[in-house]
């Protein structure tokens, strides 16, 4: 991989660090970039407590492959693998293709957890 393959990928992990923290209130200091660790095997991309994130960017990113990795990567049981990819904008002001993929029994656990929290109604629909 080039060095500017390797900036762009260092750039994606510090905004899916930065748009998780933020989505959370950005007081959790714990979400962050694993850069100190990218030599090791195994470790997520982001750290978030709970999941191991594993973050792709590139002309036509591979959102199964990015999962299989988190998931071969991941190094204690328990946690949830997400591939967060964003291919590249295709030009034209046409935003980059961003997309998270996890394991549908996975998203069913988040999804039941978050409806027994907040209840029946749509959470974060859009338009509201």
């Amino acid at each position: 991989m080039g060095k500017l393959s390797r900036a762009k990928g260092a750039a994606w992990e510090r905004e899916v660090a930065n748009r998780v923290r933020a989505a959370l209130g950005g007081e959790n200091t714990r979400i962050r970039r694993m850069w100190q660790d990218q030599q090791q095997h195994g470790n997520a991309d982001v750290f978030v407590p709970g999941f191991h994130l594993e973050a792709k960017v590139g002309k036509l990113t591979n959102p199964r492959a990015a999962l299989r990795q988190a998931e071969d990567d991941m190094r204690k049981e328990g946690l949830i693998a997400i591939a967060v990819c964003k291919d590249n904008s295709p030009g034209g002001g046409v935003p980059a293709f961003e997309t998270v993929t996890m394991r549908f029994d996975d998203f069913l656990e988040l999804f039941a957890a978050l409806v027994a929290q907040t209840g029946p109604h749509v959470v974060g629909a859009r338009g509201e």
